[in-house]
């Protein structure tokens, strides 16, 4: 039977109350998603992937801060790392097998650690009729983070045309869990561990960019929370919509290169108004 997934991911600075929040939703396995007529999935199980579990806070702390461009690769490196760990997970599932083949070049305690963040909740998920919603809790700041799981559900949507796959298209959203500085560095106090350095959260507050679904088409389905104010209900819908219509197989700018296109078309600008004084300089 066809299995509905979506990837939910979950950004905000630290201690802003993600994992709580993948906690609550983790909680909620198997419960109805809503009381819509037209919703066709009755169930969610929540599988959550979150990035503190899988990269040690001695060595996240020295990424995060990195101070050269070899520790700022490391740190790129070992997230997409992570994305490919969930890109070999979600291919057993659409493909139906059972074994989830490590992916060719990964870091072999990273695979470790991410093979028994799954085995633990997959032994607790065990109704393959639910829908499937893939938690990524991290902090996300930057767009172009979360933009890499919208480019991989619509690769898996590619796949999934393949007659051996075994899902319906994965959907994608976003849940920006909003808090003030002054409350993610109190409750970073608070905090029975992994605390973070004042410096980080300060950093990731100055550069977060919160979900814009008014400008970017891709982020149509994302949800603002207040810190620990969330309504799974509304959580619910939002992943039924994302489900509803999922990630299209169409050709998109790539962000970086549009991000080019814009640095060049600036250039241009600059060099034709150069000429144009010059122009009338001598005149």
């Amino acid at each position: 039977m066809d299995r509905k997934i979506c990837i939910l991911v979950l950004c905000g600075v630290p201690a802003s109350g993600k994992s709580t929040l993948a906690e609550r939703l983790s909680d909620q396995k198997h419960c109805v998603a809503t009381d819509c007529s037209e919703c066709k999935v009755s169930n969610l199980d929540f599988f959550v992937i979150s990035y503190d579990e899988l990269i040690p806070e001695e060595e996240e702390k020295k990424l995060v801060l990195a101070s050269t461009t070899q520790q700022s690769s490391d740190w790129k490196l070992k997230r997409n790392m992570i994305l490919h760990c969930v890109d070999a997970f979600l291919l057993s599932i659409t493909s139906n097998e059972k074994e989830i083949l490590k992916p060719v070049d990964m870091d072999q305690e990273l695979w470790d650690r991410f093979s028994k963040i799954l085995s633990s909740q997959l032994n607790s998920n065990e109704n393959s009729n639910s829908a499937m919603v893939i938690i990524i809790d991290d902090n996300m700041y930057y767009s172009s983070m979360r933009y890499c799981y919208y480019q991989l559900a619509r690769k898996c949507n590619d796949e999934v045309n393949n007659p051996i796959m075994q899902c319906d298209t994965i959907g994608f959203c976003q849940i920006y869990v909003k808090c003030s500085l002054e409350t993610a560095l109190d409750q970073n106090t608070r905090r029975d561990n992994r605390h973070v350095d004042r410096d980080v959260i300060v950093g990731m507050d100055q550069k977060m960019e919160p979900p814009d679904p008014n400008n970017n088409k891709w982020e149509q389905f994302s949800l603002v929370v207040e810190n620990k104010t969330a309504d799974f209900q509304m959580i619910a819908k939002l992943i039924q919509s994302a489900m509803m219509e999922p990630v299209q197989q169409v050709e998109e700018e790539d962000m970086e290169v549009k991000k080019e296109s814009r640095q060049i078309c600036s250039s241009n600008l600059v060099h034709q108004a150069d000429q144009i004084l010059r122009q009338l300089m001598r005149i």
